[in-house]
């Protein structure tokens, strides 16, 4: 009898063919502009500077899912260091006027919200955080179409008053997921409450290990909105899209779109290209938009603007795996250490 023995460059070809299969593109491969928007812990740190958004980067494109981050801010290495955050606690005040910025100037298909434990650390309109976090849901849904939100719970961390204040906060957002849901908005909870599995340091920040951890929760989080068959190209990135910049004094590496220049107040809500129109890919309202009101200078510039944008669902784009012809290579490099013995 003759065995044949598999050489080592054969059983490396099927490890990896094993690997490419698991690894499977969402959504048929629909292109993902995503706009990280929360606080500190979504800035990221030093050892850890893109904080979860580098995790869940790789995952995406390593299933073959087309990634863009979006945002005004750099932090860390390109080329995933866009995000809309700061590495100041920002209330969610703060960030529905980010939002007010980022979301007409990126047109994100996906917005993930963290946000509520500086509205807890400064003691700040606690018992509103539910609603002011429904301001930043209807600003994502008005003004980028085809819109998705992921939105996190507070994680738990620090003494006994800041964890109950994260609870208080966190069954708003589960109530707020709840109603919006019942009335087909596009918006799923992403849970990070007790024994959610991130690992935080002894000033309550996330390790290197518990961003991994965050950016595994964050794209399962995206893969439910993707399921549900709400995510859809993005509409094409306006042309005076804001350019992002380092914060300063902070620790960007390099720029994702174009010269360096100071990014767009945030303060501000009057700026950052035009808002998109509020129908459905179908034609007519979309009912995961609230309407603007009638007269009202958003009306104005819906009407001026007339119908239209968007982009048609996508499906079947290009996976960034093997291909025939790699497979095809890699029999072949194995089958030529084949040795007969």
């Amino acid at each position: 009898m003759i065995p044949l023995l598999f050489p080592r460059s054969l059983s490396a070809g099927l490890l990896l063919l094993l690997g490419a299969a698991d690894a499977a593109p969402i959504g048929g491969g629909v292109t993902l502009r995503i706009l990280p928007l929360g606080d500190s812990l979504t800035y990221g740190s030093t050892t850890s500077p893109l904080s979860y958004r580098g995790p869940l980067a790789s995952i995406l494109e390593g299933g073959g899912n087309p990634v863009e981050l979006v945002g005004t801010t750099l932090h860390g290495p390109a080329p995933h260091n866009a995000v809309e955050a700061s590495s100041a606690d920002q209330r969610l005040d703060e960030l529905l006027a980010r939002a007010a910025v980022a979301v007409p100037g990126f047109l994100p298909n996906i917005v993930l919200v963290n946000g509520g434990a500086a509205d807890c650390a400064q003691d700040y309109e606690v018992e509103t955080a539910g609603n002011r976090t429904r301001e930043i849901l209807d600003l994502s849904w008005r003004k980028s179409m085809y819109a998705s939100v992921v939105l996190s719970t507070v994680l738990p961390r620090g003494g006994d008053a800041a964890r109950a204040c994260a609870a208080a906060v966190n069954e708003q957002l589960r109530a707020l997921v709840r109603e919006q849901q019942a009335v087909s908005r596009k918006v799923v909870l992403l849970d990070f409450d007790e024994g959610a599995g991130v690992e935080v340091d002894a000033e309550g920040f996330p390790t290197d290990a518990g961003y991994e951890a965050m950016g595994k929760r964050w794209f399962e989080g995206i893969k439910d909105a993707v399921g549900r068959g709400w995510v859809q190209k993005p509409e094409a990135r306006p042309e005076d899209a804001p350019v992002p910049s380092e914060e300063e004094g902070g620790e960007g590496g390099g720029n994702a779109g174009g010269s360096e220049t100071s990014p767009a107040d945030p303060s501000r809500t009057d700026t950052a290209g035009p808002a998109s129109t509020s129908v459905s890919p179908a034609g007519g309202p979309d009912p995961n938009v609230p309407a603007a009101a009638p007269g009202s200078a958003e009306a104005d510039e819906l009407e001026e603007r007339g119908v239209g944008g968007g982009g048609d669902a996508e499906g079947g784009a290009p996976v960034r795996g093997l291909g025939v012809a790699g497979v095809i290579g890699l029999f072949v490099a194995g089958a030529v250490g084949f040795v007969l013995v």
